[in-house]
């Protein structure tokens, strides 16, 4: 357990460095990172490491969506794609093992 929050907050912290506007989108980060990332991932039951959304991918998405220059609903439809992507992975590399 301790190891999964390591990481998650490595993770944000690694979203938060890489914003172009820590303060104007630093609480949207987070709320990214936490609901809509992590929710994403435990739904699928997929760990942060095994994330298909890198923590930089999803700094430059929370840039666009504080410059206003790419709607918020868009990501979370990548973030759905990409998770139905890693869950199949996962539950095709469990099967194989």
């Amino acid at each position: 357990m301790l190891v999964a929050e390591r990481e998650s907050a490595e993770f944000y912290e690694t979203v938060l460095a890489r914003l172009a506007d820590k303060a104007r989108d630093g609480k949207l980060a987070a709320n990214w990172v936490i609901n809509e990332l992590f929710g994403r991932l435990n739904k699928e039951g997929v760990a942060i490491a095994a994330s298909p959304v890198s923590a930089e991918q999803l700094a430059a998405i929370v840039d666009l969506i504080g410059e206003e220059r790419f709607p918020a609903r868009s990501p979370r439809t990548c973030l759905r794609s990409s998770g139905r992507r890693a869950a199949i992975r996962a539950r095709s590399s469990r099967r194989a093992a």
